[in-house]
């Protein structure tokens, strides 16, 4: 898995300077273990939210049900020149599987913005086999964008084009969905405007959406 991670990101784990967090499914025992192995601290919480490789997570073998469902959204801020990208990955329950945000400094179309979401969500599920998935957007237009695989712009097209080569290998589907149901993602997308480095979360999420995490398993 670590060997997975530093293929993904380009770089090693440097594990003097890391720790080992594991959420509470796993156990005490079983997170003592793994530290043991790879030769760092284990602590029963992270000190806070920072982005792979300093923090990586480790999550519990169980099963997560038969499809998963990823919802992404992206926001524009033409004042600040800032796009932010929310990301939340749950089971047929509607349990945290991941979460994560990213701040751009950028200005894009808020089409090229939504496509850009998109991939970085596909590029999230890959990387943590989160199987088979749906990937959830309420951007209508970079939707059937890519359910028609083209696009008149040209950089929206090199992003749709990359989506396309990816999920041709895995159990991906990309669908609409309302804005109601994306309510999560969106707010994760909000939040990332504040925020200065791409964060990644496994088996939760930033508590700001916590209630809306309840909602959606209650409702």
């Amino acid at each position: 898995m670590l060997d997975d991670n530093a293929g993904a990101s380009g770089q090693l784990l440097n594990f003097e300077k890391s720790a080992l967090y594991v959420s509470n499914s796993m156990g005490k025992a079983d997170g003592s273990r793994l530290a043991s192995i790879n030769g760092v601290q284990w602590v029963k919480c992270h000190e806070r939210w920072i982005p792979r490789p300093y923090s990586f997570k480790i999550f519990s073998h169980r099963a997560f049900g038969d499809l998963t469902t990823a919802n992404t959204d992206a926001t524009v801020c033409e004042a600040t020149k800032k796009i932010g990208i929310g990301i939340i990955v749950r089971n047929h329950k509607g349990e945290v599987l991941g979460s994560s945000t990213r701040n751009m400094d950028a200005c894009f179309s808020p089409q090229l913005a939504e496509a850009i979401a998109i991939l970085r969500d596909i590029r999230f599920v890959i990387e943590f086999s989160l199987f088979p998935v749906i990937i959830e957007s309420d951007a209508k237009q970079v939707v059937d964008l890519i359910n028609l695989g083209k696009a008149s712009a040209a950089d929206v097209w090199t992003v749709i084009n990359d989506i396309l080569f990816l999920v041709k290998d895995f159990p991906i589907s990309i669908v609409l969905t309302g804005r109601n149901a994306n309510c999560a993602a969106h707010s994760l997308a909000k939040l990332a405007l504040s925020l200065s480095d791409d964060q990644f979360l496994l088996e939760t999420c930033h508590p700001s959406v916590d209630g809306l995490i309840y909602a959606h398993c209650n409702g």
